[in-house]
């Protein structure tokens, strides 16, 4: 019946009322939209979509731009002609290559183009070089890595120096995507906290310990099992990606002290955090006290390169390297920090 209306393309309100045996009414609009296009598919890990072209009428020709809502520039559409009297349109994303300091290539993609997750798109169609429709959709959202807000905390047994006990594990009941390493022995290393961002916002309280040994507070996607004074450690939890990921952000807050433990005089410090993704932009900063001169020292850790190894190479896959060096004028004794690692 639409489709026979003289102007169909677009959306169509019906107005519904009810009323019931009390004769209380009730009148709800009804919505519905009659278009030209279609979403057919759309992969948010390679950043394409695919919509088909029905015309109402018989065209030799079409043409689709589309942009993201908050865009004012469109970016153009494949359209390949179906043969059948419909049209197809391809959506893929454009790439840039650079070259980082480490002379390695690296590549981007233009977000202006392509789909992306959690993104609303207009798109406009033209038969025979005449706009014949306007519309939008809206891709699915982005994955949910499991517990990464911290909210869901449950109790693993674990073996210790003197027998297994219960310690905090940051998973819900029956989950294993996150662990701590040698919690079995002390469990002040990672464990969960309302502290500094209230009952609404859980978090992961990692501090360090001087046991027998220095040990570092610490939380990592992985498994670590205590046996005899001997341990195994698995960085990493098999994680099914949807959609392509464009940044990883964490919220923390840190607490410093003095430096009263001296385990090597290195300066050099290095951090490797493994990436699924290509580039990372992101700087960290460690902070420590420099117990004689009783004043923050700052070491800036800089992105270095993502080493991506083939099959049976001798190195980090997929990590991302950061590395710096503490000036000569602030030289001090290195520390063990809390560390994340995701």
């Amino acid at each position: 019946m639409i489709a026979m209306l003289p102007d169909a393309i677009g959306n169509h309100v019906f107005k519904v009322s009810v009323t019931d045996l009390a004769g209380q009414t009730t009148v709800q609009d009804l919505t519905f939209h009659y278009g030209q296009v279609t979403l057919e598919t759309a992969d948010l890990w390679q950043n394409t979509a695919t919509l088909k072209i029905v015309p109402s009428a018989t065209a030799a020709s079409a043409t689709l731009e589309y942009k993201r809502s908050t865009d004012d520039a469109w970016q153009q559409a494949t359209v390949s002609d179906n043969g059948n009297g419909t049209f197809t349109a391809a959506i893929e994303p454009t790439w840039s290559s650079s070259t980082n300091e480490m002379g390695k290539t690296v590549y981007e993609p233009d977000y202006a183009t392509g789909v992306f997750a959690g993104t609303t798109y207009d798109y406009r169609l033209k038969l025979d070089g005449t706009e014949k429709e306007t519309g939008r959709f809206t891709t699915a959202k982005g994955d949910v890595i499991p517990n990464a807000d911290m909210s869901e905390w449950s109790t693993v047994s674990r073996a210790g120096l003197s027998g297994s006990k219960d310690v905090p594990y940051p998973n819900k009941t029956g989950d294993s995507f996150w662990d701590c390493g040698n919690n079995g022995i002390t469990t002040d290393l990672c464990s969960s906290t309302t502290d500094k961002f209230g009952a609404a916002a859980p978090a992961a309280k990692l501090q360090s310990k001087n046991m027998f040994v220095l040990a570092a507070g610490n939380l990592f996607t992985g498994s670590f099992n205590y046996a005899s004074m001997t341990g195994t450690v698995k960085f990493g939890s098999k994680y099914t990606y949807t959609a392509r990921p464009k940044a990883l952000r964490v919220k923390y807050h840190a607490t410093t002290g003095d430096i009263d433990i001296v385990r090597s005089q290195n300066p050099h410090l290095q951090l490797l955090m493994p990436v699924p993704w290509h580039r990372v932009d992101l700087q960290l900063i460690m902070v420590a006290r420099d117990r004689k001169r009783r004043r923050a020292v700052g070491v800036q850790l800089t992105p270095v390169f993502v080493q991506l190894c083939a099959a049976g190479a001798k190195c980090h896959p997929n990590y991302l390297h950061f590395d710096g060096i503490i000036p000569e004028s602030r030289r001090i004794p290195r520390i063990i920090p809390p560390l994340l690692m995701v």
